[in-house]
């Protein structure tokens, strides 16, 4: 219990700041299936409190706002090749904004290196997960502000 009590008095003070990428290659469809995970207050402030995520007034223009704010600030490279990354849309769970991107035209490759400032101009303590999922194997990476570049060899 102290444990807990000691946890919760410390994000008080100091909060975490954190999203989570999850990166899929389905090799039958040839894409990248791409999931961002961000508080919502977090992916607010980046964009200038201009959008309410969880209830906007114009739907087109939050996912056009968030598009091209994830687009700006995540990139993937395919065996050293951009990818061609779209957005396709969001959801809200819990407090938070789940976001859905996609590259296709994605053979099988040996190395994905991704750049990822998601929410660094914001937070200099954000930390970015990174994981990744190719032909059954999992990688994860954690990027703490500056850090921003992962590369995976499959």
């Amino acid at each position: 219990m102290l444990h807990f009590l000691f946890v919760f008095w410390i994000n008080l003070i100091h909060p975490l700041y954190i999203t989570v990428t999850e990166i899929n290659h389905n090799i039958k469809t040839k894409e990248l299936e791409i999931t961002c995970r961000i508080y919502i207050e977090d992916l607010e402030q980046a964009l200038k409190n201009k959008v309410n995520i969880a209830k906007p007034a114009d739907r087109k223009t939050a996912d056009n706002m968030i598009g091209n704010y994830l687009l700006t600030h995540l990139s993937i490279s395919v065996s050293g090749k951009p990818a061609n990354m779209k957005f396709l849309n969001y959801g809200v769970e819990d407090g938070v904004a789940i976001c859905f991107i996609e590259a296709k035209g994605i053979n099988a490759f040996k190395k994905l290196s991704i750049r990822n400032t998601l929410l660094y101009k914001e937070h200099d303590t954000e930390t970015n997960i990174v994981h990744i999922n190719c032909l059954g194997e999992r990688k994860s990476f954690k990027l703490e502000y500056p850090e921003s570049s992962v590369s995976a060899e499959f």
